[in-house]
């Protein structure tokens, strides 16, 4: 089964967090590739709790494909403080659905990918779902202890077959 790697392509619904280091925050939090970051040369950074940063995607799956799965990554790390946390979500139609808590030490940067995402309103998702203007994904600051949150890297992995059920691998 195939995975899109899908990548932030311009500041969503939602701006409230800082640019850290690089150019623009999409630069700063897109790795090109999920594989490999660039940690602290490229990041967006928070202290706020309950502060949202959101994203639009590109580089999604061929419309003629089935939707199997979608999950979010978040490559993060901790400057100073007790402890911090953060909740990366997937919004569609207005809705937004919260992946796993990041919750990242001080010691190195962190890679955590959720389980599947449940479709933001319910039901199932839809291959159209997934191809929508209005997908985005998105993190929001959760609480925090004297900490600053740093984000190098947010992502979307979206496993997928192309029609008919047949599992196509490259």
């Amino acid at each position: 089964m195939p995975t899109s790697y899908l990548r932030p392509s311009a500041v969503g619904y939602s701006d409230q967090w800082t640019l850290g280091a690089g150019a623009t925050k999409v630069a700063a939090v897109d790795a090109l590739d999920p594989l490999s970051h660039d940690d602290s040369v490229t990041y967006i950074e928070e202290v706020t709790v309950n502060d949202n940063q959101a994203f639009t995607l590109t580089n999604k799956p061929p419309s003629a494909a089935s939707f199997l799965a979608l999950r979010v990554g978040v490559r993060s790390i901790r400057i100073a403080g007790t402890s911090c946390s953060a909740q990366p979500y997937i919004r569609l139609g207005g809705v937004n659905v919260v992946a796993t808590t990041v919750s990242p030490g001080t010691a190195a940067w962190e890679t955590a990918v959720s389980g599947s995402v449940a479709r933001p309103g319910g039901g199932a998702w839809t291959m159209a779902d997934v191809q929508s203007a209005g997908l985005e994904m998105g993190i929001t600051l959760t609480a925090n202890v004297g900490a600053t949150l740093f984000v190098t890297s947010i992502w979307v992995e979206v496993d997928w077959a192309l029609g008919g059920g047949l599992i196509f691998l490259l």
